[in-house]
């Protein structure tokens, strides 16, 4: 506490006291911007887009692995705004630790957010619908 009370009083503008006062609610609010604008391709679907993906999934179990990974996706993402906003925070901070944690939420980010690609590159999702399918019969 401290240390943030020695960089506030160095502070020369009125803008800098702001960022070390509120850095936290800063990359909240950025996280949260960044995410808003990922997902707006969601909301502005166009009726092709959906007929297509609707004749894609036809069992329940198809779309549940479609939500899934969907949500795998936006949580990527915000991780993934979130890790960067970590770590620019760390290298202006110069903290190692801090940099090294936000690189590992980073890495992870990615892997959520291709984990649907990796599927389907896969055919895992494939497996899944057509063994779900010949246990019913």
């Amino acid at each position: 506490m401290t240390n943030l009370k020695e960089r506030v009083k160095n502070c020369s503008t009125r803008a800098s006291v702001f960022f070390y006062t509120h850095h936290k609610e800063l990359a909240l609010a950025f996280t949260v911007i960044v995410a808003m604008i990922a997902m707006s391709d969601l909301a502005f679907a166009s009726s092709s887009t959906v007929d297509s993906v609707s004749k894609e999934l036809e069992t329940p179990i198809g779309n549940m692995v479609d939500i899934i990974l969907l949500i795998f996706r936006i949580i990527g993402i915000i991780l993934g705004t979130y890790s960067v906003g970590l770590l620019v925070m760390s290298f202006k901070d110069q903290d190692p630790n801090g940099k090294q944690q936000a690189t590992q939420l980073l890495v992870i980010s990615l892997v959520l957010i291709f984990l649907q690609t990796l599927v389907n590159a896969l055919g895992l999702k494939d497996y899944i619908t057509s063994a779900s399918s010949t246990s019913k019969s």
